[in-house]
């Protein structure tokens, strides 16, 4: 959802977060070795498309779906990401990362989603950047850790140096202790 012009907020979903199939710590996308029925979680979630992106589980060992899920309604189709997990049916529902342009392509919009080890803070966790531009032309950032160990599932707002967080999350990144959820582009409406 976009409120005019400018929100940068960065999620950090938080959690003593085990990697599937690594004894490193680092998370890595294990799809094959996850028992995923995207028929299934679809129906389950009222969904009419479901891709799986990661999966993770929490220190209880609580399996969570990363997800891109599609609904598509006569006049519109909406993709978001669901965080959810199967056994205590709690899910969540953000938007994608990506970039989104206004109608004259200025970026007005930018999310990315991280998850592994992103920073020293935040040891195996996801993170969530997201900006948007205001209608004063400055960018607004802000962070939220989503506790995937709490039931429901718990957002906090957090309020770290953002230039700094987002600096090493990148470095983790490049040294491959984390990885990147791929974004998708998108346009304003006139």
């Amino acid at each position: 959802m976009l409120l005019g012009k400018a929100l940068m907020t960065v999620i950090l979903i938080a959690t003593s977060l085990l990697c599937l199939g690594n004894k490193t710590g680092n998370f890595e996308l294990v799809v094959d070795s996850v028992d995923f029925n995207s028929v299934s979680v679809a129906q389950e979630l009222s969904l009419d498309e479901v891709n799986l992106l990661a999966s993770v589980t929490n220190s209880e060992r609580d399996e969570f779906y990363l997800l891109e899920g599609t609904i598509e309604e006569p006049t519109y189709t909406e993709r978001r990401l669901y965080i959810y997990n199967p056994k205590i049916k709690d899910r969540q529902k953000f938007s994608l990362a990506g970039k989104t342009y206004d109608m004259l392509k200025e970026l007005i919009y930018e999310a990315r989603i991280f998850y592994g080890y992103c920073s020293r803070e935040f040891p195996n966790s996801i993170v969530w950047y997201q900006r948007e531009l205001l209608e004063s032309d400055t960018w607004e950032e802000s962070y939220f850790i989503i506790d995937l160990n709490h039931r429901p599932m718990k957002m906090i707002r957090m309020e770290p140096d953002e230039k700094k967080l987002l600096k090493r999350i990148l470095e983790n990144l490049e040294l491959q202790n984390c990885s990147e959820v791929p974004g998708t582009i998108s346009y304003e409406d006139p």
